[in-house]
């Protein structure tokens, strides 16, 4: 999870996960959602001014939709203090394009 600050170029962020891996609380969903946190956090220390775009490479319909869903809803998100939370969900709006890709 240090990595996003090693990572001041960051754009994209490709993913290789399944139907059965896009689920509420997933181990790759609760990764993706602190990757992401570590993302924010970075890019406030690099002031980055643009979007990252996350891309699944599975045959998932609405993938994006799906993902975007399980990183805002998922129980890491859930559990950071409230201000973090808002913040967090402030930023991935802003900040974060969940691309619906089927490949």
């Amino acid at each position: 999870m240090a990595l996003p600050a090693k990572l001041p170029k960051l754009r994209l962020i490709g993913l290789g996960v399944t139907e059965a891996g896009i689920a509420h609380n997933g181990r790759s969903m609760l990764d993706l959602a602190e990757f992401l946190y570590q993302c924010m956090k970075a890019s406030s220390v690099h002031n980055w001014q643009y979007k990252l775009a996350v891309i699944n490479t599975d045959n998932v319909p609405s993938n994006g939709d799906k993902i975007r869903k399980c990183v805002v809803e998922c129980d890491f998100t859930a559990g950071l203090a409230a201000a973090e939370r808002d913040a967090f969900c402030a930023w991935l709006e802003a900040s974060v394009c969940f691309i619906n890709s089927m490949v």
